[in-house]
């Protein structure tokens, strides 16, 4: 009996061998490996805070972060917090913050940290537009296991939109110029339309009115966009602008004689009957101007595929005309429209936002007789909670835009397939064309 208890004995440790166990280091015996076991396991933070997922232009917010157990927290001394913005789920920006208080934090059960963070607009400087920001704590050492904590932000300035409109006040006449932003942030000029009194030069007085600068109730860049000039005439459909060779706003600096130039080119193709413009210098061709800019040829302007996007000046907002790079001639027609809708959507230009919301669908569309019907859902109705000023400039932004498109004369909208006879204090039943003019200045 004894001999067989002493074979299965050794048939057991033979077993135990060969499962890979130490006999002497085994996990129930060793009492130190399970401290040491403890000692590796990370601590674990939870962040929370008392404000739901999705903000509409938050400022001040607090988080708080509790732990089940009891430890000093070490910041890093240059910046405590790590804010990583994105926009169209690309990483736009970090913004760091510096907290001004003490870089270590006693933990315990019962003493969580709680610490405000500014999201506001201005703080972080960023654009209107949407956005998913990451909040993570800088901390010295890697023993932590923190998740992110994760806001969806909306930002909307709070300034005025002014109607496109199609009618001309009496004695007056109508003039595109296009100007700066105020900071000269955005790529892209911005256009207006201004009325002035009736004349019988407008040719002459669209480089006049783009000397005098945008009105200071506009928050446009008051500096001049255009100097003094020789004269404009316009020969068959080509405009031409004779300049003078000595007019330092043209030839001292890149960006501001680039700027001069566009300014130029984009307020008189945009008038009837001028299809391409023309420079000459001192009264004779030239080839390079505008700081090394080559002028040997007409420019021309292409007003198709555009999306029409928001800029907020700190006085009120603008309908900018940008470019739908991805929109190709022999694509179908629901391509086009489909991708109008995305830019207008997800703005991929910077300080420019959306102006569709993004929870608003595009259930379906159909183009009958240069008549484009919009099919959305009934978000449509609600996309800026009944605010006639941003509900009328997203009218505006898709008559503009949706009519860029040659195939597009008019535009009408459905809501779930229903006529919609009332939004934005404007009636939807019948079939839009774009109205004529565009940021009216006042």
């Amino acid at each position: 009996m004894f001999k067989s208890l002493y074979n299965l004995l050794i048939i057991l440790t033979v077993c135990i061998v060969a499962m890979g166990i130490s006999v002497l280091y085994s996990p129930i015996l060793d009492e130190s490996s399970i401290v040491h076991s403890s000692n590796n396991e990370q601590i674990t933070l939870l962040a929370s805070s008392d404000y739901g997922e999705s903000l509409l232009n938050p400022n001040d917010i607090y988080i708080k972060y509790k732990s089940d157990e009891s430890f000093v927290l070490d910041f890093n001394e240059e910046y405590q917090f790590s804010l990583k913005i994105f926009k169209n789920e690309a990483l736009y920006k970090v913004h760091n913050i510096y907290n001004h208080g003490s870089t270590q934090v006693e933990f315990t059960k019962d003493t969580p940290y709680s610490v405000n963070i500014n999201l506001s607009q201005e703080e972080l400087e960023l654009p209107n537009g949407e956005y998913k920001i990451e909040i993570m704590p800088n901390i010295n050492n890697n023993l932590y296991n923190i998740n992110p904590l994760i806001f969806n932000i909306k930002y909307l300035s709070n300034v005025p939109y002014f109607p496109a409109v199609s009618n001309i006040p009496d004695g007056k006449t109508a003039l595109n110029l296009y100007f700066m932003d105020n900071q000269n942030l955005v790529k892209q000029l911005i256009g207006i339309t201004r009325f002035i009194n009736y004349t019988q030069k407008p040719l002459t007085s669209i480089i006049d009115e783009l000397k005098k600068g945008p009105s200071l109730e506009l928050g446009l860049n008051m500096n001049p966009i255009v100097g003094s000039y020789n004269y404009v005439s316009l020969k068959g459909t080509t405009l031409y602008v004779d300049l003078p060779s000595n007019e330092g706003l043209y030839t001292n600096g890149g960006e501001r004689s680039e700027a001069s130039m566009n300014s130029l080119i984009k307020s008189y193709a945009n008038y009837p009957g001028v299809e391409n413009v023309r420079f000459l210098v001192d009264y004779n061709r030239a080839s390079t101007f505008f700081n090394d800019k080559d002028i040997t040829k007409s420019f021309t302007i292409n007003s198709e595929n555009k999306a029409f996007l928001a800029y907020a000046s700190p006085n009120r907002y603008f309908l900018i005309e940008c470019d739908v790079d991805n929109i190709a001639e022999d694509m179908t027609i629901e391509k086009k429209i489909s991708s109008i809708f995305q830019s207008l959507q997800n703005s991929s230009y910077e300080y420019l936002s959306s102006t569709i919301p993004s929870e608003i669908k595009l259930l379906n569309s159909r183009l009958e007789n240069n008549v484009l019907i919009l099919n959305f859902d009934d978000s449509f109705l609600s996309a800026y909670e009944d605010d006639n000023n941003l509900n009328r400039m997203m009218l505006d932004s898709i008559l503009f835009s949706f009519t860029s498109l040659k195939e597009v004369d008019k535009v009408k909208i459905l809501i779930n397939g229903e006529v919609i006879n009332n939004f934005a204090s404007l009636d939807l039943s019948y079939e839009m064309p774009r109205p004529l003019f565009l940021n009216p200045e006042n």
